[in-house]
């Protein structure tokens, strides 16, 4: 089978960029498609030897997102730069009192949601409010239209900032980290009996008194 057209710039000297589609209506700017179903090609190839991005996608951060895939994309390494947690989006009760860097843990009232942690060495903590401190989350998990979906990312693993208390006892980087009697903040761990199964991670930062953020690497344990 033949090619639909071939479109090549072969100027191994030319600086500038090979081909420049833009549009200013409400359009796509190009539609790339393979309609014969037993083409096996893909639709799309990109190949470069040269220093830069072999694809660069520039879209409104205020719309949904700047790339969708709807399918499996596949690759080599992933780097992700505009986040540093992995976070899965939840619905919480009492949403009015939520902020972000709160401590959550599990509402067995309501399956598959979460609410302010509420006491100290909660055994049922799942996670940390994503976003405190401008650290936003690099992975978001979900599935639209089921439980696992929701409004508030929870950071379950990576580094983020949570509302932790010192009030008792200072929080040094190192220091184990789990749920307070205060809701929705953490404390450091003094009774690691209790401990087992409520540890929320481990502190980055340090508080030496009061309340405050602290830089929190999450590892629920």
């Amino acid at each position: 089978m033949g090619s639909a057209g071939d479109f090549t710039i072969n100027n191994s000297s030319n600086s500038s960029n090979a081909v420049i589609i833009s549009t200013q209506g409400l359009g796509r700017a190009a539609e790339i498609s393979i309609q014969n179903s037993s083409n096996l090609q893909t639709a799309l190839y990109v190949s470069t030897n040269g220093t830069g991005l072999g694809l660069y996608v520039l879209g409104n951060t205020m719309l949904d997102g700047d790339l969708e895939v709807t399918g499996t994309s596949r690759c080599d390494v992933l780097e992700i730069t505009g986040g540093g947690d992995i976070a899965e989006p939840f619905d919480i009760q009492d949403s009015e009192n939520v902020n972000n860097g709160l401590v959550l843990s599990i509402d067995s009232e309501n399956i598959g949601k979460l609410k302010l942690s509420e006491k100290a060495y909660d055994r049922c903590v799942a996670g940390i409010i994503s976003g405190a401190g401008n650290i936003k989350p690099g992975m978001i998990l979900s599935q639209s239209g089921s439980i696992a979906d929701g409004k508030y990312p929870v950071a379950l693993t990576g580094r983020v900032y949570c509302w932790a208390d010192a009030s008792n006892e200072s929080i040094q980087p190192g220091d184990l980290l789990t749920t307070s009697n205060i809701p929705g903040y953490a404390m450091k761990v003094t009774d690691y009996d209790k401990a087992q199964g409520a540890i929320i991670g481990k502190a980055m930062s340090s508080l030496e008194t009061g309340k405050g953020l602290v830089l929190v690497l999450v590892a629920l344990q």
